[in-house]
């Protein structure tokens, strides 16, 4: 007769937590992947410090770093001229209703974005607006970002990623 543990055989708890900590020992070294190659990469260490301050700037409502932050055509006018913000409207609202641009890192990885930061200076990223006070996403958004040979820069953004493309085709293609 088979010992049993919390209604389970021990053979089978056994079998439970191997198979547990086998996966975490698989999935850490994926986990910290990023930071490795952000560590070791300036672009991508940009990305976390442009959202980072974007997210400094709406919580503490200074507009003067919030706008330093953007192109000077995105940030007076919506570039897309649908469903996009300019970044007077990001400011505005992100100030009034609580929120702040947090890129999507996970769906990032999966594309194989990281890649594509190290080897372009315009790229467009999933992301999420975030609310300060419910600390979770509260819509998905696009956005478009350029780095301008010192640090990145929003060129846009819009809940379509459709739109952003016209944005990031437009800023490559001026004429």
């Amino acid at each position: 007769m088979e010992k049993r543990l919390h209604g389970r055989t021990a053979r089978s708890f056994f079998q439970v937590y191997v198979c547990t900590f086998s996966l975490l020992f698989i999935m850490i070294p994926g986990l910290g992947f990023f930071k490795t190659a952000e560590a070791s990469d300036p672009k991508l260490m940009g990305i976390r410090t442009i959202f980072n301050q974007m997210e400094k700037a709406l919580q503490e409502k200074d507009e003067a770093t919030f706008r330093s932050l953007w192109f000077v055509e995105g940030y007076h006018a919506d570039p897309t001229g649908h469903k996009g913000y300019s970044g007077e409207e990001a400011f505005e609202s992100g100030t009034e209703d609580g929120w702040y641009i947090k890129p999507d890192f996970k769906t990032m990885l999966l594309n194989g974005l990281d890649d594509i930061i190290k080897d372009h200076d315009v790229v467009i990223l999933p992301s999420h607006v975030w609310s300060f006070e419910k600390h979770k996403p509260i819509k998905d958004i696009y956005i478009a970002i350029v780095h301008n040979g010192e640090k990145w820069l929003v060129l846009g953004l819009s809940e379509e990623s459709h739109d952003v493309e016209q944005i990031v085709e437009q800023f490559k293609n001026p004429w």
